[in-house]
């Protein structure tokens, strides 16, 4: 019988940036639940898997990743609005604002989901790689719920 070890991570050796250096990959084996509710801001960052530089910016990345971006902010306009985006060479930085009406679901996950799987199955085709493309686990979110703490987000992703 083969247990994973303690905390359900797994240890197993891969190339995720295809360099042919094995490194441990070893993500969470859960996230915890988000608390999602109507007219919260989000901060949200993902990262790519070993912080490879994935998002280095040519125009086919950029090119890409506004239209994946654009695509889920079409998709979701109704119940998310997209405040501001920045990508550096190893992840991004989003902030998004959940619009959902009160006694609806959140299409936040939704949004991300779409967004995140659309730029990695781009991405990795481009690259010709077939491996995970984030890095283990889910994307950072952190609710941002004064004015001030918006207007530094927003700085910072603008600047």
């Amino acid at each position: 019988e083969s247990r994973p070890p303690k905390g359900g991570r797994s240890t197993t050796k891969c190339d995720p940036c295809g360099l042919g250096r094995p490194r441990d990959c070893a993500g969470p084996a859960m996230t915890h639940p988000r608390r999602l509710l109507p007219g919260v801001t989000h901060a949200i960052t993902r990262r790519t898997a070993n912080r490879c530089l994935f998002l280095t910016p040519t125009d086919f990345v950029n090119d890409v990743t506004a239209y994946c971006l654009g695509l889920a902010a079409q998709r979701y306009a109704e119940e998310t609005r997209l405040l501001a985006f920045m990508s550096e060479v190893t992840h991004y930085h989003m902030n998004l604002t959940d619009t959902h009406r009160k006694g609806e679901l959140s299409r936040v996950p939704d949004f991300m989901r779409d967004m995140n799987s659309n730029l990695a199955r781009a991405l990795n085709a481009h690259y010709g790689r077939g491996d995970s493309f984030w890095c283990g686990g889910s994307y950072s979110n952190t609710e941002i719920h004064t004015e001030r703490s918006l207007v530094r987000q927003l700085l910072y992703v603008w600047a």
